[in-house]
This record gives C-alpha cells, sequence and structure tokens, in this order.
C-alpha cells in the first residue's frame, strides 16, 4: 500500500512541474536557451532571439539602396518610334523600338546603319534632369552589335552656344570595348575585349564632382578607370552640368553599326 502510495505522489509531482513550466512559458520565459522558439517573432530589433532580419522596411545596406531613379527597358513601347522625350536624329539610319529574340525576351531599341556615307547614321537622345546627376551615379545598359563596326552610348550637357557636348563616350567595336575621354590623350582607349554580337552589361560608374567615369563590363572592372570628362572649356564657358545620354551610330570614314540597346537604368551609388 505504500509502495502505491509513493507512486500516486510522484506521478502528481510531476504533473505539477510540467503545469509549472507550461505557466512559465506562457508568461514570456524560456531564457535558457540559444533558439528562437517562439511562434511569432514579434522583436523590433533582433538583437536577442534569433538572426534573421524580420522588419518590415529592411533598411539594410546591401539591398534597395541602389533602387533606379531612372529606368527605360522599352518593353511598355510600342513597336515603332521611340515617343517623346527620346529625340532621335538620323540620316540614312533608322532607330526605333523593335522586338527581340534573347534570353530576357521583349522589346528593345534597334539601330541600323549600314550605310557608308561620311557623315550618315543617327542618334537618339533622352534628357535627364534628375537632382540624383549632380552626385555619384551609375548608368547601367544592355547593348549587343549585330553588324557593322560601331555603336557608341554616352552623357551629354547642353551648351546655349553649341548645343549638346558629349562628355565621354563608350563604342562597342569589332570584337572590344572601348572609351574616349580627356585623358589618353583625347584618344580612343580599349577597356577590354568581347563578342560584340552577344548582349552585355556595360556599367559607367560616373563621378560629376570629380568629372571622372569607369567602365565595367559584366559587373567586372575594365582598364577604363577614373577616366577624365572631354574638356570643352575652349569652347563652353559654362562646361555645364551632365543633363542627358546619347546612344548613336555615325558613319565617319566608313564606320557604320547596327544593334540593339536594351534595360537602360540609373542609380545613385551609396557607400
Amino acid at each position: 500500500m505504500k509502495r502505491y502510495t509513493m507512486l500516486i505522489f510522484a506521478l502528481m509531482l510531476t504533473l505539477a512541474m510540467v503545469l509549472s513550466l507550461a505557466a512559465i512559458s506562457a508568461c514570456g520565459g524560456d531564457d535558457d536557451d540559444d533558439d528562437d522558439d517562439d511562434l511569432v517573432d514579434d522583436d523590433d530589433d533582433d538583437l536577442v532571439d534569433d538572426d534573421d532580419d524580420d522588419d518590415i522596411d529592411d533598411d539594410d545596406d546591401d539591398d534597395d539602396d541602389d533602387l533606379p531613379f531612372w529606368e527605360v527597358d522599352f518593353d511598355s513601347y510600342t513597336v515603332g518610334a521611340l515617343p517623346a522625350p527620346w529625340v532621335v536624329t538620323v540620316t540614312n539610319a533608322t532607330i526605333d523600338v523593335s522586338a527581340l529574340s534573347k534570353a530576357a525576351s521583349g522589346n528593345a531599341m534597334h539601330i541600323v546603319d549600314t550605310s557608308t556615307a561620311d557623315g550618315d547614321g543617327g542618334a537618339a537622345t533622352h534628357p535627364l534632369s534628375n537632382p540624383e546627376l549632380a552626385a555619384a551615379f551609375n548608368l547601367e545598359y544592355e547593348m549587343a552589335m549585330t553588324a557593322g563596326n560601331a555603336m557608341g552610348f554616352g552623357m551629354y550637357m547642353t551648351d546655349t552656344t553649341y548645343g549638346d557636348l558629349d562628355y565621354f563616350y563608350v563604342d562597342y567595336e569589332v570584337g572590344k570595348l572601348t572609351s574616349l575621354g580627356e585623358d589618353n590623350g583625347g584618344a580612343y582607349q580599349d577597356c577590354a575585349t568581347f563578342d560584340q554580337t552577344q548582349f552585355h552589361v556595360v556599367t559607367l560608374e560616373i563621378n560629376p564632382v570629380a568629372r571622372t567615369y569607369s567602365v565595367l563590363l559584366d559587373g567586372a572592372a575594365t582598364s577604363c578607370t577614373g577616366k577624365q570628362f572631354l574638356d570643352f572649356s575652349p569652347y563652353s564657358v559654362t562646361n555645364g552640368p551632365l543633363v542627358g545620354l546619347h546612344v548613336f551610330a555615325y558613319d565617319g570614314d566608313g564606320w557604320n553599326g547596327t544593334g540593339f540597346v536594351d534595360n537602360m537604368q540609373a542609380y545613385a551609388t551609396v557607400d
């Protein structure tokens, strides 16, 4: 009889301990382990009970700081003429919006310039008035040249006397990416070698204050680093700010180019 009494007492003691632990857990205890076992992670700063970032704004340094302040992927454009604010100037060439077939299918800007007469060709310019252009920013685009010798991309200022003056060019040429700035004696510099018939991502790291830019190809640095803006001081008193971008294919001594430009975006750089 005594044995059964002790067994009943032990069972009752065990039951009391279980109920007590349950009560402590319900009151927010459970501070004696390293695991996050609450069902709803309701803390604000994730300093104690887990390693995951569960805040709503996700305001860390490596996520949404490079959202573009301007972008054009041409998919929202109707196939045909480029709409305003694009300005197209062509001679024996065409620049429009065309459908394309590639891994990321959709529409793209299509430049067709197959003539060989000096001075022929075309350009499409787009004004940019964003205040972000006054500080360091990146300008990124994809380009592929399917025929010809060269296609170019640059950014310009507008001078009241001389019109649009390009600060720099980055050219697709056969087998190589080149760039023109004030450095290198004002001559083109080879940045990298590549297959120009395939789409590549070109990123321009632009510093308007220092008046320099660097060229990246598919996310990798090239030899065109810290290049200087072209100096127009003999022609322009103001040497004003960057106000737009310029896509072109011009014939000069038989140069021309046919290809596509897509997925343009500009975003501020954050240290």
